[in-house]
């Protein structure tokens, strides 16, 4: 797969937010189950903001993309 494609921004764009909830459940609430943290989050009312904070590495991502001028990847991360 090359570098500068979208299909490759697709793909890290999805998977980063996934990884960056992965990392936070386990250094935050590695105790419970991913439901009952699920459930914490929910009643404290702070989802949006949670998944907002995993977003975040997407940012990185697509800076990275297009400082190097892969400009077709940045575009995926952005699509996804």
């Amino acid at each position: 797969m090359k570098i500068n494609s979208i299909w490759l921004g697709i793909i890290v764009g999805i998977i980063t937010p996934i990884l960056s909830m992965a990392v936070f459940y386990v250094f935050s609430f590695k105790s419970l189950s991913f439901s009952d943290f699920y459930m914490i989050i929910q009643k404290m009312d702070i989802l949006t903001q949670t998944l907002t904070i995993c977003v975040l590495p997407s940012f990185f991502a697509f800076f990275f993309f297009y400082w190097k001028e892969y400009n077709k990847s940045a575009q995926g991360v952005v699509l996804s």
